[in-house]
């Protein structure tokens, strides 16, 4: 399709809305005690975190990388993964010594 000369009019067409990719997750608002910036983003993180359960959907609720979580995990000393041991292996792990 060419449009030299005249512009193209895109009136009366409907192009299909791509459906997202990202999971619908309803995050409870936040209200911050202080104008600290590094409380802030430190409660987002570990609110993030606690919701999506994991680093790449904590992320992915952020809108950064996870490479920029990991960053700010330990830029702001958030303990990650919980020490409390909710999976079977993190026992196995705890038992072994091999627990961060």
């Amino acid at each position: 399709m060419s449009c030299r000369g005249s512009p193209l009019k895109l009136e009366g067409i409907i192009l299909p809305v791509p459906a997202s990719t990202e999971p619908e997750v309803s995050l409870a608002q936040l209200i911050l005690d202080d104008f600290n910036l590094e409380k802030a983003e430190r409660r987002l993180c570990a609110e993030a975190l606690s919701s999506a359960g994991n680093i790449v959907g904590a992320a992915a609720l952020l809108g950064i990388t996870r490479h920029a979580l990991k960053r700010r995990i330990i830029k702001l000393a958030i303990e990650w993964p919980p020490r409390n041991a909710s999976r079977p292996s993190d026992a196995v792990n705890a038992s072994a010594g091999l627990v961060r």
